[in-house]
């Protein structure tokens, strides 16, 4: 799960927050705010659901109300056992309901929790970085990234998180477009015991969180959600767009991720895919639907 916002020149204090767009520039913008949940297990990741961020909140606080609605949609599917998040929505409260809902976390720590992020700093300080509990090493030349995930079992949790089972640091190092050296540490919290993955799926598992980064971009990019939220005025009918956006994108991604069987038409560029949808929907006449096969909507067969 994650949060996306995207600005409009109005304010309605209830869709979109009040904001300014810089330091010392007085010029009122709207913030609508979503939080996402994408399926990132399964090949197309699909948003399964999008929860709007009332105005007079933000990620952390509408969290639980947002997850609580994903459970209403999907609890009795097991569809899921495990919500990932990054450091927008951690907190004790947020892992407390998780946890109270039968679910697992795994949060992002950084600096809104400064205590558990510099007891995570010396828990990991006499760690060997050249022997880490898994390695991976992908892309080539300047695109090559290496990453290293150490794991620290905390199997009686601690004082204020009774319920954290492994805390996990992910080195990541590379180059950038200059091919200047670059190095980045993240620590996440875990309520999933240590062994009950393997390095290299602990590894695993905070990648696939991206996927609903990766969603967002695309929602920046193809479908130019920043750029062309195409309702400037009315904050509720903006929000109102950008849930149809996601409602597009996963039937989009479906489609390109699962009903094509060409290897070379699923990893087409997206903005490709979005072109052919479009020269379709000009071009396509009452024969060309003629005699299509009807297909069954089955959410399992998402996965």
């Amino acid at each position: 799960m994650d949060g996306k916002y995207v600005t409009v020149p109005s304010v309605d204090d209830k869709y979109a927050q009040r904001s300014t767009r810089a330091e010392g520039d007085c010029t009122v913008i709207g913030r609508l705010g979503t939080m996402t949940a994408t399926l990132c297990s399964a090949e197309a990741r699909p948003c399964i659901d999008v929860y709007t961020i009332p105005a007079h909140t933000n990620e952390m606080g509408v969290f639980s109300r947002a997850l609580d609605s994903l459970m209403e949609a999907y609890g009795n599917l097991d569809l899921f056992r495990l919500v990932t998040y990054d450091a927008g929505a951690c907190c004790r409260a947020n892992a407390d309901h998780i946890r109270s809902r039968s679910l697992h976390y795994l949060l992002g720590l950084k600096g809104s929790q400064p205590q558990l992020l510099y007891w995570a700093r010396f828990s990991f300080k006499d760690r060997n970085a050249e022997a880490p509990d898994a390695r991976t090493v992908d892309g080539k030349g300047l695109g090559q990234v290496t990453r290293s995930v150490f794991l620290l079992p905390c199997p009686d949790g601690t004082d204020e998180w009774p319920h954290l089972r492994t805390v996990v640091r992910v080195d990541s190092a590379g180059f950038d477009r200059l091919g200047h050296p670059i190095a980045e540490t993240r620590y996440f919290l875990s309520s999933l015991s240590t062994d009950r993955l393997s390095a290299e799926q602990w590894l695993t598992v905070v990648r696939r969180h991206w996927a609903v980064e990766t969603n967002h971009q695309i929602l920046d990019g193809a479908f130019q959600e920043d750029a062309r939220p195409w309702v400037l005025h009315n904050p509720r009918l903006t929000a109102t767009l950008m849930v149809l956006r996601r409602v597009g994108y996963t039937l989009l991604s479906i489609f390109k991720h699962v009903t094509q069987r060409s290897d070379e038409r699923r990893t087409e560029p997206w903005h490709r895919l979005l072109t052919r949808i479009r020269d379709s929907l000009l071009l396509a006449t009452p024969e060309t639907f003629r005699g299509l096969r009807r297909r069954s909507a089955d959410v399992h067969d998402m996965t």
